[in-house]
């Protein structure tokens, strides 16, 4: 005879046993949370919104536009519904993604002032939720840190 003991199946698995263990989010996190959940819609809506502005206008605006401002458009209006996902999940990389997007629309937004969308209200917008957010994650992190 072999060396091997002898197995035996296993008993099945039954899902309806397992309890998937529910993290317990603490206020600021849950805060946290419901921030980027309330981000990735308004950003899913302003992407949404420069595609419609690309692809809906006649004449479309990328004729009137330069390479580099058109091609800037066309990536705001990609990277937009990027980070709307990641920032949904929530996704680290979602975050960091709007982030850089949002200083990227700040900064576009005050030289580029005749681009749709851009006025002085948007970076002003901008500027306040960058700080709701960092005031958020720093929250938030700090209440992880004393749990």
């Amino acid at each position: 005879m072999s060396d091997h003991p002898i197995s035996r199946p296993l008993p099945p698995i039954s899902a309806a046993q397992q309890k998937a263990p529910t993290p317990k989010l603490g206020r600021w996190n849950g805060r946290l949370v419901v921030f980027l959940r309330v981000m990735a819609l308004l950003w899913m809506v302003q992407g949404l919104m420069l595609w419609r502005a690309l692809l809906m206008h006649q004449p479309s605006p990328l004729t009137s536009l330069g390479f580099a401002d058109a091609s800037g458009l066309v990536a705001f209006a990609v990277l937009d519904l990027i980070a709307a996902t990641g920032l949904w999940l929530p996704a680290a990389w979602g975050g960091v993604l709007w982030v850089g997007l949002c200083t990227a629309q700040i900064l576009t937004g005050f030289e580029h002032a005749a681009l749709p969308f851009n006025s002085f209200g948007l970076p002003l917008a901008d500027v306040l939720l960058l700080m709701g957010y960092i005031g958020l994650t720093y929250q938030a992190a700090r209440e992880r840190v004393t749990r």
